[in-house]
């Protein structure tokens, strides 16, 4: 039988009438929503699998949507994966992933994720947000439906709402999917990428993406959809001000480099540690004056491959490594406390195509960045002009450059510098939604 074939009948399985009927409603009892207080903004249905509370780094975009959307007459309504305990949010709906446990429903999730969705998670939390969807389409007549991806669950719920109950929607891509550095391009799951790009392309009334690099690739690529495609920059929370505001720097004997976030595949340190280790070895910088922190998770795999370097670094203590993720208040108080914000933006494929989230929280705290990245990159354009102080590492330069150019960077002031106008301009989370909400003014109802 064809991939074809084989794909397209998975995905007819993932759609009513087929497969999710001979499904009990799970977690039924756990689907909950807070009050709704009146409004005369115009509803709007934001389907978002990561929300806060949840620390994920795909929350805080749909969160900005949701916070500044009723400033433009729009009242966002959320169905989300995140658990809503302890907080006081209204309009948000919490649909519960599925357990993946030794059922035949865990069974059925992990055989999904190994042949078809291999980059993603919680498959069948499609069948129980669609109920939800179904419920509060039953009890509000929405404008649209925004959906924000990754996971791919938010599209498929997304894609079915539109086609189903007529509402416009509105394709939110945080990562691209085919291109995508990060996802199999190969059998069946990048067969299945591709042939449900082709299928969301075709039902959003506009789709979304994140960067410059990868509005021109999708309108070149797809002309027939070109005018749907649109670029909104992710960006920075402007009230935000309490966990972006750098912090007075503890007494320490050593100035201190800092990464935040996950570490793995290219997105690796080692490149860095090498050049300090170099820079000690040849008597340019003294093992004590300065540290590498690495707060949250390092691939198990880069330590394995590079031990002798890692115990090299660590025992003249120019290494530090949290044990695994800390929470995200945690991360940011780190981050405002260094003297130096380390940046990794190397994939293995399709440079441009993502700008990691946490380039915008380093220049919003101001302090000098050292930014290992593509030559030409959004990330190498944006440090460029967002005025504060940085120093580029390009993939593929010499050791020696590498060299120089952390010496020269080891040189900088470690005060906090204010970003340039044309930074908070442009990446402004409130002004971002805007254009969110300028694009929901042009669609046209059924």
């Amino acid at each position: 039988m064809r991939s074809s074939t084989i794909v397209r009948a998975v995905l007819r399985e993932l759609d009513p009438p087929n497969f999710w009927p001979m499904l009990p409603l799970l977690n039924a009892a756990a689907i909950s929503a807070l009050p709704s207080p009146m409004s005369s903004g115009k509803p709007v249905l934001l389907l978002a699998y990561h929300f806060p509370p949840d620390n994920a780094s795909g929350s805080a975009r749909p969160f900005r949507f949701y916070k500044y959307l009723p400033e433009y007459g729009y009242e966002p309504h959320v169905i989300t994966a995140s658990a809503q305990a302890g907080t006081q949010l209204p309009r948000v709906t919490f649909v519960p992933a599925p357990p993946t446990g030794k059922t035949l429903l865990g069974w059925l999730e992990r055989g999904l994720r190994k042949t078809f969705f291999t980059s993603d998670e919680a498959m069948l939390w499609v069948h129980d947000a669609k109920k939800a969807v179904a419920r509060a389409m039953a009890q509000t007549k929405f404008h649209a439906v925004v959906s924000t991806f990754p996971p791919i669950n938010s599209h498929l719920v997304a894609s079915w709402a539109h086609r189903k109950f007529g509402v416009p929607w509105i394709a939110d891509y945080r990562d691209p999917l085919v291109g995508n550095p990060f996802r199999l391009t190969s059998g069946l799951s990048g067969y299945t990428d591709r042939m449900l790009e082709r299928h969301f392309l075709r039902y959003a009334a506009a789709s979304l993406c994140v960067t410059d690099v990868v509005l021109r690739e999708w309108r070149a690529q797809r002309p027939a959809a070109a005018s749907k495609i649109h670029l909104l920059w992710n960006g920075f929370d402007p009230e935000d001000e309490d966990n972006s505001i750098a912090k007075p720097l503890p007494s320490r004997s050593r100035r201190s480099l800092t990464h935040v976030g996950t570490l793995y595949g290219a997105r690796s340190p080692v490149s860095i540690l090498e050049s300090f280790r170099r820079l000690v070895e040849n008597g340019r910088i003294n093992a004590t004056s300065v540290s590498v922190r690495l707060i949250g998770q390092l691939d198990p795999l880069i330590e394995q491959a590079h031990a002798p370097l890692f115990e090299w670094l660590q025992q003249r203590e120019m290494l530090y490594m949290s044990e695994g993720l800390i929470p995200r208040e945690e991360a940011q108080a780190e981050a405002r406390e260094s003297d130096y914000l380390l940046l990794i933006d190397i994939t293995q494929r399709n440079s441009g195509y993502t700008v990691p989230a946490k380039l915008f929280e380093y220049i919003r705290v101001g302090r000098p960045i050292l930014a290992y990245t593509d030559e030409g990159s959004p990330t190498d354009r944006i440090l460029q002009k967002a005025g504060i102080p940085y120093q580029l590492l390009y993939r593929g330069e010499t050791e020696a450059c590498m060299d120089e150019k952390i010496m020269a960077f080891l040189t900088f002031p470690s005060d906090p510098t204010r970003q340039s106008q044309w930074f908070l301009d442009q990446f402004d989370g409130r002004r971002q939604t805007a254009t969110l909400a300028d694009l929901l003014d042009t669609l046209k109802q059924p």
